[in-house]
C-alpha cells in the first residue's frame, strides 16, 4: 500500500511539472447573451471568448448599451506578469469588434468594479500591489478614466467591492498581513457615499475561511433576495464560484449562507471559474484552461 501511494505521489508530481514545462494557464470568458435567468447560470449555455494567445482576460464587469455590450477585463500579457484593464467591445449578439487598453499603472490592476452615482461612471479597479484602494472616473466612455481619489491607502486588499444598502454604502474585500492569505478574511467597510470617507466594520473580519470569502463579483439581488459571489480557494485559488445570500448587513453586525457553487465539470474545457457578473442583458463568467507554450 505505501509503495502504491508513493508512485501515485510521484506520478501526480511529474504530471505538473510535465504540464508547467508545455502549458500555460489561461483565463477567458464565459458568456450568456442574452443572459440566462434564473439565479444559477446555465454553463451549458455559455459561449467562450477566447483572448490572444499571449495574454489572459479576466474578472470581467459587463456594461449593456443599446448598440453593444462592454466587458471591462483584467488584461495580463505573459511576457510582462502585470496586469492592467481593458474594454473588449460586443456586438448586440455577442461577437467580439474591438479590444483596447483603457487603464494602466506601473503596479498590477486588476478586478475593474464598475458603478454609477450622480450621473457619472467609476471604475474601482484592484490596486492591492499599490496598498491602495483607488477610484476612477469615466472621463470619456468606454476607453478614457481619471484618478478621482484614494479611497483607503496603506492597507493589502483584493477584490474591493461596492453596494449601497439601508442607505449606507458598504465596502467588501480580503485583506492580507504577513501572516494571513489574501483569500480568506473578509473586510467591510462603511460611509455615507462612495465617495467616503469608509470606516472599518466593527466586527471585521466579519468573515474567515478560504471557501466563500473573496470576492467574485458585484452583489446583485433576485426576487427580493441580496446574493453575494464568491470565490472558493479551499484547493486553488478561484476554483469556482460560491453564492452566498446575504442574511444580515448591519453597522454591527454581518452573516452570510452558501446557497450554490458554479464549477466545470469534468467533461468541460474549464478548469476553473471565479468570476461572475451581469447585466440585463448578458452573464458573463471567466475560466481557465491550459494552452500550449
Amino acid at each position: 500500500m505505501l509503495r502504491e501511494e508513493t508512485d501515485c505521489r510521484v506520478m501526480r508530481l511529474a504530471a505538473k511539472v510535465w504540464r508547467k514545462l508545455f502549458y500555460r494557464e489561461q483565463w477567458f470568458l464565459q458568456i450568456a447573451c442574452p443572459a440566462t435567468a434564473g439565479l444559477m447560470p446555465d454553463l451549458a449555455q455559455c459561449v467562450p471568448l477566447y483572448p490572444p494567445s499571449d495574454r489572459f482576460w479576466a474578472d470581467p464587469f459587463v456594461l449593456s448599451k443599446p448598440d453593444a455590450h462592454y466587458i471591462f477585463v483584467e488584461e495580463l500579457p505573459f511576457a510582462t506578469g502585470k496586469g492592467h484593464i481593458a474594454v473588449l467591445e460586443l456586438s448586440r449578439d455577442g461577437r467580439l469588434r474591438n479590444a483596447r487598453t483603457v487603464l494602466e499603472r506601473p503596479y498590477h490592476l486588476s478586478y475593474p468594479f464598475l458603478f454609477h452615482w450622480e450621473g457619472v461612471l467609476y471604475m474601482l479597479p484592484e490596486s492591492g500591489q499599490n496598498r491602495t484602494v483607488e477610484l476612477y472616473r469615466c472621463i470619456e466612455f468606454p476607453h478614457r478614466w481619471a484618478p478621482d481619489r484614494v479611497l483607503l491607502s496603506d492597507v493589502h486588499t483584493a477584490d474591493a467591492t461596492l453596494l449601497v444598502h439601508d442607505g449606507y454604502w458598504w465596502l467588501f474585500m480580503t485583506q492580507a498581513t504577513s501572516e494571513q492569505s489574501i483569500h480568506e478574511h473578509l473586510h467591510l467597510y462603511q460611509a455615507p457615499s462612495p465617495l467616503g470617507p469608509f470606516l472599518p466594520h466593527p466586527a471585521n473580519p466579519v468573515k474567515s475561511g478560504l471557501r466563500g470569502t473573496r470576492p467574485a463579483g458585484a452583489l446583485f439581488s433576485h426576487e427580493g433576495v441580496l446574493y453575494r459571489p464568491t470565490q472558493d480557494c479551499t484547493r486553488v485559488y478561484g476554483e469556482a464560484v460560491v453564492l452566498q445570500r446575504i442574511d444580515t448587513l448591519t453597522r454591527t453586525a454581518f452573516h452570510e449562507t452558501e446557497v450554490g457553487r458554479i464549477a466545470p465539470t469534468q467533461h468541460d474545457t474549464a478548469r476553473r471559474i471565479h468570476t461572475l457578473n451581469a447585466s440585463e442583458d448578458m452573464r458573463v463568467m471567466d475560466a481557465l484552461r491550459w494552452i500550449a507554450r
